[in-house]
């Protein structure tokens, strides 16, 4: 729409006529002249509801729908701009227009802060400029609205998108502490989505995902959340209230029931044959599974993950004594517990240490193990982006780089506690972008005579290229192939 044509006066339509207008002035006279003025002009009829308290409109609203408001801010029992607020909890999306004797140009300005649209001094206006004033403001509104909408609204099933998602769920978090209220974060994956939507299409597709979505309408109730969060991810929050609590067996009866109702057959116009999809579905509770959303959606979508690889297990979560995969930001990993280090150690030592101890030897599996796991991740969601980085989504790709960093985060602490460990001087090395695969070459080259006196056969499999400083990750791969031989000899 060109510039110009945005601040042209809308026409009167037939939407602008019979229009229900909710005005609150405890003045009989300016009520009078107001109303007279509305239902009586030529450009159509309004129907004005005249109420000559706050209380009274506040209740009105509860009862029907209204078109605009026009609120006079010194009725007696009125909040002044405060008064906004209260009635935007009713209805968000109502026109609100102040109609007042104060010509005050800071109050105006607060007052459209606050979200009214329009701020009218009754000594300047006429039937005229009111009629203008809210046919603009209710234009104006439903724009804002519809904007509002689209910015926070799945285009695609018209659930919540994952910014509003995380929004509102960050305020129900809140409310849920305050009240010491156990309430629950559930993560939905559909399983083998890839395939059905490459074998019928991208269109079937769709079809699929907004039967899923209306699915999960009907099994939710009201209070709870419910997003589309990416792809072919779901995402829910579990609303706790005096008649239903979040428990760990309510959380499994909810979990079966999402379960079942996915799994009910879907029929596509033209296919004989139904589509049957299934889905991993991963549960975490506060306060017990983390103290935030952030470590909420993190548990959440580990025990998700955790049921898509059992497979046969249609749900998991994390609670207090799982044994699934510990959250690296909040956790540990076991092999750095065996890790005694000073706080005061500040890498004094040049020459690598080779430790030959049984609590190395554990050590060095453990870490070696551990940074196999976010190594893979990274791998595999890089070669996602890189193949199929023209059909990702916005959102798609967002939690695809989110997965990267959590990764990468990973893999950088356990390098630290590497570092610490084998008590690696720091460096003015610079870092280098470098095939791990590479540096682990190098060094089957150079301890090629000690293999072969250990008959010891070492197979590097493909790794990422990492910004490393190449002196330092060269270190700890030989203490891990050193330390892992032996501790082979000593068993």
């Amino acid at each position: 729409m060109h510039e110009n044509q945005v601040l042209q006066e809308p026409s009167p339509s037939k939407q602008s006529r019979n229009l229900d207008i909710l005005y609150v002035e405890d003045d009989m006279a300016d009520a009078t002249l107001l109303r007279s003025n509305l239902e009586k002009g030529e450009n159509g009829i309004y129907r004005v509801t005249h109420t000559t308290t706050f209380g009274e409109a506040l209740n009105r609203m509860k009862e029907k729908p209204f078109g605009a408001i026009l609120l006079d801010l010194n009725v007696p029992d009125g909040q002044g701009l405060d008064g906004i607020d209260e009635i935007r909890k009713i209805n968000p999306n109502l026109p609100v227009i102040i109609i007042t004797g104060t010509d005050d140009e800071r109050l105006a300005v607060k007052a459209l802060e606050k979200g009214a649209q329009e701020y009218i001094v009754k000594d300047h206006a006429n039937k005229n400029i009111i009629k203008r004033v809210l046919q603009l403001s209710i234009q104006r509104k439903k724009v804002e609205n519809e904007l509002a909408k689209k910015a926070y609204t799945d285009s695609l099933t018209g659930l919540k998108n994952r910014s509003a998602f995380e929004q509102s769920a960050k305020i129900m978090l809140e409310r849920a502490k305050r009240w010491k209220q156990k309430e629950a974060l559930v993560f939905i994956d559909l399983n083998k989505f890839k395939p059905i939507n490459d074998r019928y299409g991208h269109e079937a597709g769709n079809i699929i995902l907004k039967e899923v979505a209306q699915r999960l309408c009907h099994v939710l109730r009201k209070s709870d959340l419910i997003a589309r969060y990416g792809g072919d991810e779901f995402i829910c929050y579990l609303d706790s209230n005096h008649g239903n609590p979040i428990t760990q067996k309510s959380c499994k009866a909810i979990a079966l029931k999402i379960s079942e109702a996915i799994e009910r057959p879907i029929f596509l116009e033209g296919h004989k044959v139904p589509i049957k999809i299934s889905a991993s579905i991963g549960m975490a509770i506060f306060p017990d599974s983390g103290k935030d959303f952030d470590d909420l959606l993190r548990n959440a979508d580990i025990a998700m993950y955790e049921a898509k690889r059992k497979q046969n297990q249609k749900f998991c979560f994390i609670h207090p004594g799982s044994n699934i995969d510990k959250n690296p930001e909040s956790e540990k990993d076991d092999w750095l517990k065996i890790i005694k280090i000073p706080e005061n150690d500040s890498f004094h030592r040049d020459k690598p240490h080779i430790h030959d101890d049984t609590k190395f030897s554990e050590f060095a599996f453990l870490a070696a193990h551990d940074l196999r796991a976010p190594i893979r991740k990274i791998t595999a969601f890089s070669q996602i982006i890189q193949n199929q980085y023209e059909s990702l989504s916005r959102d798609e790709l967002a939690h695809l780089m989110n997965r990267i960093h959590i990764s990468s985060e990973r893999v950088s602490t356990l390098i630290d506690g590497l570092l610490m460990f084998a008590n690696i001087t720091h460096s003015h090395n610079r870092l280098e972008h470098i095939y791990i695969s590479e540096i682990l070459d190098e060094l089957l080259e150079d301890l090629e005579g000690f293999f072969r006196e250990t008959k010891t056969k070492i197979i590097v499999s493909d790794l990422p290229k990492l910004l490393i400083y190449r002196p330092h990750v060269r270190q700890i791969f030989l203490h891990l192939i050193l330390n892992a031989v032996q501790f082979k000899k000593d068993n």
